[in-house]
């Protein structure tokens, strides 16, 4: 008797460690799957909000282009020449800096929003395994 319950006990260890580490690997697997996706759907959030934020910088650069054309075609020396494309260069420097700075400060808050998702979604599937771990015990 003592023999056949060693036995039966070593034997539902075994299946408990073969379960323990499936649904390990199973939730891995789901975990990576997860981030992958939610990865991806990152970028293209990125991509559009980009393409979008260009769009909206080109016609901004546009109209001041056509309104710095129109003052140029007016000036005739070379000095007032000079001075506009100086300003040119400031405005062209200031658009890309308020772009990158309000890109970066995009990509910042969809990253926080997607670590928070992220560890809400590891924590209910943690308390979830561990709820499933503890019926089985």
């Amino acid at each position: 008797k003592s023999q056949s319950a060693r036995q039966l006990f070593l034997k539902v260890e075994e299946e408990k460690a073969a379960w323990e580490l499936s649904s390990s690997k199973r939730m891995d697997d789901e975990r990576l799957s997860w981030e992958s996706k939610n990865e991806l759907e990152l970028q293209q959030v990125l991509t559009r909000e980009k393409t979008a934020w260009e769009s909206h910088m080109i016609q901004q650069w546009e109209l001041r282009v056509a309104n710095e054309k129109s003052s140029w075609e007016q000036a005739a020396n070379a000095d007032y020449q000079e001075k506009l494309h100086h300003q040119k260069s400031e405005v062209e420097l200031a658009l890309q800096q308020e772009w990158t700075s309000k890109l970066e400060h995009q990509r910042m808050e969809l990253q926080h929003q997607f670590e928070m998702e992220a560890k809400r979604r590891m924590d209910e599937e943690r308390d979830s395994w561990e709820a499933l771990k503890e019926e089985e015990l």
